[in-house]
């Protein structure tokens, strides 16, 4: 496979597209996606397994049964967080940057960088790399 930049002349936005073609030129020649994404599947779901059942001791049927609903509820989580999140980004704005703070904690949200976030939406960059 032929470089699309080089280290030296790239920038985040170069990077990003040659990663992007890096992985639509990977996934062009691979035969079985199914498989190939196996392994990760597999070692996700474990994790829900250990989870459920620490020391080993239930069924393997029941310690699935209850690491699928642990994923499940893992999902819901990060949709609720999500949801949470796009709510007070909303509010955020049309209170001019005055959104309550305490409905983010009370799911597990931290408080946020306004500050940051506004940065960010303006364009700057919060952490400028150091230039060599």
């Amino acid at each position: 496979m032929e470089s699309v930049t080089s280290a030296a002349d790239s920038t985040a936005s170069d990077r990003i597209l040659a990663a992007r073609i890096a992985a639509h030129t990977s996934w062009a020649v691979t035969p079985d996606r199914e498989a190939r994404t196996r392994p990760a599947r597999n070692a996700f779901l474990a994790r829900f397994e250990r989870q459920v059942d620490p020391d080993g001791v239930l069924a393997p049927a029941e310690r699935h049964r209850r690491a699928e609903s642990a994923r499940r509820a893992y999902f819901q989580r990060l949709a609720l967080k999500s949801s949470l999140s796009r709510r007070m980004r909303r509010e955020s704005r049309s209170l001019g940057g005055q959104a309550d703070w305490t409905l983010r904690r009370s799911v597990g949200l931290p408080p946020g960088n306004t500050s940051r976030a506004r940065s960010l939406r303006r364009g700057n960059s919060v952490c400028p790399r150091a230039e060599s």
